[in-house]
């Protein structure tokens, strides 16, 4: 018995099915679609300038005096900063004790003082402070001065150094004394002011009273240093 025969229309149609079958893998597939899109983005720079002249050795002070070292502050950055000035001076001791027991020359360095008996205070001056254009002083509960600054801000300042007398006993006697600044800034952001200073927005409280150091916060209407602080805080949730 003959086995059918196909003709070359079947035979066609047979090649074109198993070709398809091969090339989708015997599977059907899902559609799919992909866009991509990309947006530029810069991050700014922050540079605070702190240009406070100070002696290089300061001697024949005496206990109860104080030093005051005017200078500025500039915000040459693209980003709102905030600053505060630390006490990092150094004294040499002429004598080991009260009894004025005496260190050899060749054995007298300068170290680290005690900030207690070395005493900083950091505020502007009044002009600027009533002036505020794009300069918003604070401070916190442990009595540390900051001074929130625009771009392009600057901002006369002085720093006032207090010898204590109640801290200086006989040894401070003909010690030389170096006095020295150290300008910490960074981001008007809570996370970057509590890794640089320790503190959060909600501890600073708006200087009220530069000259007499009083500070209050403002219950019924903010400040306007407050609204700075409120507004940069919002602009960098964005």
């Amino acid at each position: 018995m003959k086995k059918p025969h196909l003709s070359n229309f079947s035979k066609l149609l047979i090649a074109v099915l198993a070709l398809l079958i091969f090339a989708a893998g015997g599977t059907y597939a899902w559609f799919t679609a992909s866009s991509q899109t990309t947006r530029d983005v810069s991050l700014g720079a922050l540079r605070v300038a702190m240009n406070i002249p100070v002696p290089e050795v300061s001697s024949n002070y005496e206990p109860g005096t104080n030093v005051e070292l005017p200078g500025t502050i500039s915000n040459k950055g693209s980003l709102p900063s905030i600053t505060r000035i630390q006490n990092n001076s150094q004294i040499k001791f002429a004598y080991s004790d009260n009894n004025l027991t005496p260190i050899p020359s060749e054995n007298r360095k300068f170290v680290s003082t005690a900030k207690k008996a070395i005493q900083l205070n950091f505020e502007p001056t009044s002009d600027d402070y009533f002036d505020n254009s794009g300069a918003y002083w604070f401070t916190d509960n442990d009595g540390q001065t900051y001074v929130l600054l625009d771009p392009g801000t600057t901002v006369n300042v002085k720093a006032i150094v207090n010898f204590n007398g109640n801290e200086m006993g006989n040894m401070y006697q003909n010690a030389d004394i170096k006095i020295s600044l150290k300008n910490d800034s960074t981001q008007v952001i809570d996370d970057a002011m509590k890794h640089a200073f320790g503190v959060t927005d909600n501890d600073l409280i708006p200087l009220e009273n530069p000259t007499m150091r009083i500070s209050r916060r403002a219950t019924s209407v903010h400040t306007q240093a407050e609204r700075a602080l409120s507004h940069l805080h919002t602009l960098a949730a964005r």
